[in-house]
């Protein structure tokens, strides 16, 4: 039996002890599209960041982190598909050993022995091996994590229009560089967008609105040279060269599956001429272990335009059908390893 099926065989064991929730409807999908879409662009107008549904709260920190007697704790989100140990953001919660902690929590990245978590009042702080060891500058806009989780990226607020991207060595304890921002607003309806992404050498990538640009903090002849940004585009929020694929491959939330779109039969399928390349399946793999990648062809007729994770082990694709009808969006569970139209069984 092959790593593959030893791994399905688990999760099937995990899904099949516990009552499966009511489909969700239209509604709960197109949310769910948006909560995911939001994990990785955060919107602020005039330096207010605009969290849809978060409940703002005070942030219990420091000791109460990760400790057992933080507080008394609800019981853990069921299935968990977490691997034991990993912290994880789940409805607004930041999960530490399957234990909700306290406060409201916007979102968390995991990765190698850290995570970054960022609050609802946009305070962030770090975790090594569930324990906090350290709390990033702010008010913070949006914070990452890199693929190993020895580096952190975040930008940070520091007055009217104007802000900062720090890019951190975890490992060592301290700013590999810091580069000034202006953070203008577009304009009044769209507000500020962001994204960012920082690889394992440290060099980051951002966008604010609609420019792109690298950063290599600590590289160059110069003081200089490292503070001049280059234009370019966000990479792949995974290393393509993890999964022996070049384009763009999304990490789930706990690090342990890539998902990336292709053909039904796997074949990753480039545009050519006018045409739109026809991707109706959506192809996983755990990093660095080929033997364990699948491929879920979508239902006939759907084209996948855009795919993202909104659990470990469901993915939302939008897909292109000419209609605006339910099908537009499908839910594709690696466990079953099928696709569903809106709030279709």
């Amino acid at each position: 039996m092959n790593v593959e099926q030893i791994l399905t065989d688990e999760l099937r064991i995990v899904a099949d002890g516990t009552p499966a929730p009511p489909p969700p409807d239209l509604a709960d999908l197109v949310g769910s599209a948006g909560r995911a879409r939001r994990r990785s662009l955060t919107v602020r107008v005039g330096g207010t960041i605009l969290v849809a549904a978060a409940v703002v709260a005070a942030i219990v920190l420091g000791a109460q982190i990760g400790r057992p007697n933080a507080a008394p704790q609800p019981s853990e989100p069921t299935p968990s598909y977490y691997a034991p140990g990993v912290p994880y953001w789940y409805d607004n919660g930041l999960y530490i050993g399957h234990r909700r902690q306290p406060g409201s929590w916007r979102e968390v990245h995991s990765a190698g022995q850290f995570t970054v978590a960022l609050g609802a009042d946009q305070t962030a702080v770090v975790l090594r091996d569930g324990v906090q060891v350290d709390r990033l500058e702010g008010p913070v806009d949006v914070v990452r994590l890199s693929p190993d989780g020895t580096k952190a990226a975040w930008i940070a607020s520091t007055g009217s229009d104007a802000g900062v991207l720090v890019v951190r060595d975890l490992v060592l304890a301290r700013d590999l560089g810091r580069l000034p921002l202006v953070l203008k607003p577009k304009n009044d309806e769209e507000g500020l967008a962001l994204s960012l992404v920082v690889k394992d050498d440290g060099v980051a990538f951002y966008a604010v609105n609609d420019v792109s640009r690298k950063w290599s903090p600590g590289q160059g002849a110069s003081a200089q040279t490292r503070q001049q940004p280059n234009d370019t585009t966000i990479p792949a929020f995974a290393d393509p060269a993890d999964f022996d694929v070049d384009i763009p491959v999304r990490l789930s939330p706990d690090h342990l599956w890539g998902g990336w779109l292709t053909d039904r039969h796997g074949h990753v399928v480039a545009a050519t001429g006018d045409a739109d390349p026809v991707r109706d399946g959506v192809t996983v793999q755990k990093p660095e272990d080929p033997g364990s990648r699948f491929t879920i062809a979508l239902p006939a007729g759907g084209n996948g335009q855009y795919m993202s994770w909104d659990s470990p082990t469901t993915m939302i694709v939008q897909v292109a059908t000419g209609t605006s009808s339910a099908a537009d969006v499908l839910e594709c569970d690696i466990v079953t390893r099928a696709c569903k139209h809106g709030g279709t069984p």
